[in-house]
């Protein structure tokens, strides 16, 4: 379920100024540290933030990182979100999951049938266990986390190549 948006890496191209930006932005910069940063006037910054929410499609910042950070489709099996984030309980990983996703609170909670102040309080409590500072670090850290999943066998579902292309190869290769 995770949204249909451009990807930051999509042909909707951001300029480099609005990347830089963007990343800038997710890791928690306000806008006036930004101008500071990038030497420019906060109207500027304002504006190329702006854009990137209008080429993108994204309405939140939440969503600017999950776009920036995609969550792998690995993670959408119960073991595997189980294994990537064991210190949390079950709950806790279905709302971090879904976060990390770019969702709002509100629709967390309407998805898994509770109320948005305990979405929140799930993910204050995940942000504290994981030693994060920032919700928008969640999306960050389950996209590291879900590419070292990608290289294992995750749950039997990652499936060997052919025994033929295997030896094809081989043969290529001598």
């Amino acid at each position: 379920m995770q949204p249909s948006r451009a990807s930051l890496d999509d042909e909707t191209e951001l300029t480099d100024a609005e990347q830089w930006v963007v990343h800038a932005l997710l890791q928690g910069h306000a806008y006036g540290t930004i101008a500071r940063l990038r030497a420019a006037s906060t109207r500027t910054v304002a504006n190329q933030i702006a854009a990137a929410y209008r080429k993108t499609g994204a309405r939140s910042r939440m969503e600017l990182a999950a776009l920036q950070y995609p969550v792998s489709v690995a993670l959408e099996c119960d073991e595997c979100i189980a294994r990537t984030l064991p210190s949390l309980t079950e709950r806790e990983r279905r709302v971090v999951y879904y976060a990390a996703l770019g969702h709002t609170n509100k629709w967390i909670a309407f998805e898994l049938d509770t109320t948005p102040s305990t979405v929140a309080s799930h993910i204050r409590r995940a942000i504290q266990k994981l030693g994060l500072a920032r919700r928008v670090e969640l999306a960050r850290l389950l996209c590291e986390r879900a590419r070292l999943i990608d290289n294992r066998d995750c749950c039997g579902t990652r499936s060997e190549p052919p025994p033929d292309a295997r030896a094809a190869g081989e043969r290529h290769r001598a």
